[in-house]
Formats: C-alpha cells, sequence, structure tokens
C-alpha cells in the first residue's frame, strides 16, 4: 500500500524496507545526515529490526525520546530542532 501527499509518502508492505534503503542511496540523499526519531521502546524493540534490514541505517543518527502522549509537545520538538542543529 502506498500513500501519497504532496511532499512525501508513506509505504506500508513486504517491500517497505527494500524501498526506503532505495531511497536512501539515491541521489536525494547523497551526502545528507540521517536521524531516527524513536522513544525508548522502538529503540529497544523495532530499531534493530530496521537497521538489519536496512544497512544504510547503521550511520543514522538516532534522537530518542520519551515514550507517551505527554511527551508529543513543542517543547520536545524544540529539543528536536536543537539536536538536529547541532548535528
Amino acid at each position: 500500500m502506498k500513500v501519497t501527499a504532496s511532499s512525501y509518502y508513506v509505504q506500508v508492505g513486504k517491500d517497505a524496507f527494500r524501498s526506503l534503503e532505495n531511497l536512501l542511496k539515491s541521489d536525494r540523499f547523497e551526502g545528507r545526515n540521517i536521524y531516527i526519531i524513536a522513544d525508548e521502546n522502538s529503540v529497544l524493540h523495532c530499531l534493530p529490526i530496521l537497521i538489519e534490514e536496512v544497512q544504510l541505517l547503521k550511520k543514522a543518527g538516532v534522537l530518542e525520546i520519551e515514550s507517551g502522549e505527554e511527551n508529543k509537545t513543542l517543547d520536545t520538538c524544540t529539543d528536536l530542532w536543537g539536536a538536529l542543529s547541532d548535528g
């Protein structure tokens, strides 16, 4: 399944990892830093699978945020923005 919007798309299914790897190999990402934003649960349980499936993400920076709806705030966004600006 592929959902398209004006500036991004979401892909779900058996080819999602391959599609992500192809995207990361494209000229669009050449010479760019790549970051993964995830909560502590995703870092523990999902990130190892993602990196195993998409080898290019081994070099990605990881920005870990606290889980929970109460942490989906502008302060969290500001912290992420600061971390990305420093990186």
